[in-house]
């Protein structure tokens, strides 16, 4: 992809939102935790890594083996007790199904299995977050433009994101093209016959193309074009749309989790 002249790394000087500090302790617990689950599920199956410890309203989520295939789970079991009972379910539906209409769309995970009503495996990317990478205009370009591309694929495919401002779900594979994972807050398109759901989908769109744009500003603002410029400005309808999915997560977390702090 043009210029591979970049690299990755764990550090940028750009703020973001500190991660809750998981102790080794805390880790093997949660490995535990999540390899006794998947005997259960799926006899054969092991876990090789933990990506993230489940807690709050955030899943388990680990490196695999599933029916002999790399992987990685996420498992809703992971978050606390009422979160996983109550919202779990309908949080890994949603992102199944957005998964699954994106199944032809390179760039975005494939459902490997669905586990149970909580848990799913999904396929591996060879990625890194696009926030630890350094490139020069040239490949930010063609990155951006690629990005571009591949959100506009997927709202064609009736999937909006709804959260490509989080940093760490931008992902920049070893040859330099863009993926997108975490589609837990997705949206999907409606039938012609709902035309409310279609016209939130359209807004929640904007919201998306709104992010890359404000990706690009802050990796290589000389790349914004009249185009992106207009991008920034979601409008006052999809920072509404987006600002209301904001508001059921917290109110989500209020009552389900003692997490609240967190974001």
């Amino acid at each position: 992809m043009g210029s591979l002249m970049y690299h990755c790394t764990q550090i940028t000087n750009r703020r973001v939102m500190p991660k809750p500090v998981v102790t080794e302790s805390a880790r093997a617990i949660a490995r535990d935790r999540l390899a006794r689950r998947l005997h259960r599920l799926s006899p054969g199956a092991r876990v090789s890594g933990m990506l993230r410890v489940g807690s709050g309203s955030r899943p388990d989520v680990a490196l695999a083996v599933v029916d002999g295939v790399d992987c990685v789970v996420k498992d809703h079991a992971g978050c606390d007790r009422w979160f996983a009972l109550w919202l779990g379910p309908l949080l890994a539906r949603r992102e199944v199904r957005a998964l699954e209409r994106l199944a032809t769309v390179e760039g975005v995970p494939r459902v490997v299995r669905v586990l149970d009503r909580r848990a799913f495996a999904m396929s591996r990317l060879d990625a890194s977050p696009y926030r630890g990478c350094q490139g020069d205009a040239e490949f930010w370009r063609q990155f951006f433009d690629a990005m571009y591309a591949l959100v506009s694929t997927m709202h064609a495919h009736g999937v909006a994101h709804c959260d490509l401002r989080s940093p760490d779900n931008t992902l920049v594979t070893m040859v330099g093209r863009p993926a997108v994972v975490d589609f837990v807050a997705s949206y999907t398109r409606g039938s012609q016959w709902n035309p409310w759901r279609r016209w939130v989908f359209a807004r929640l769109c904007e919201v998306d193309r709104s992010a890359i744009a404000k990706q690009m500003r802050t990796v290589c603002p000389e790349l914004l074009g009249d185009d992106d410029v207009v991008a920034l400005e979601e409008g006052w309808l999809g920072t509404l749309a987006r600002g209301f999915g904001v508001w059921v997560r917290r109110i989500a977390r209020r009552l389900f989790t003692d997490d609240t702090g967190r974001r």
